[in-house]
């Protein structure tokens, strides 16, 4: 279903006849006198939330020998989390190019048997 430019005018004022009491919206106005108001402060809305903080328990500063202890533990991590996601990756590869694969393979055992039988 496609409109062509020539019938546009013709339905936009079908639209507007069957709804008169409605003035077209050229929608909200972003830019202009009431702008800045959307940067006045709300200190309801400018402040996050503390729940999930854990504030209340004091913590040592971590040496600069622990810190890069934590991040090599967590580089770690991170590494095998990838490793396993791109061997799960190339296995549903492996798996959709076998079964394609197979397809093929299921065909060319049929002709063979079918070249079998007729050599007989």
């Amino acid at each position: 279903f496609s409109i062509s430019m020539a019938d546009a005018p013709d339905d936009l004022d079908e639209i507007v006849e069957e709804f008169p009491d409605e003035e077209p919206d050229d929608g909200e106005d972003l830019v202009g006198d009431d702008m800045m108001k959307d940067y006045e402060p709300e200190p309801e809305l400018d402040r996050y939330s503390d729940s999930g903080l854990d504030d209340d328990e004091d913590y040592e500063e971590l040496s600069p020998e622990a810190r890069k202890a934590a991040e090599r533990e967590i580089d770690a991590r991170e590494n095998a989390k990838r490793r396993r996601e791109e061997e799960a990756s190339r296995t549903r590869k492996r798996d959709r190019a076998g079964h394609l694969l197979g397809s093929d393979d299921e065909d060319d055992d049929e002709d063979d048997q079918d070249d079998d039988a007729a050599g007989a």
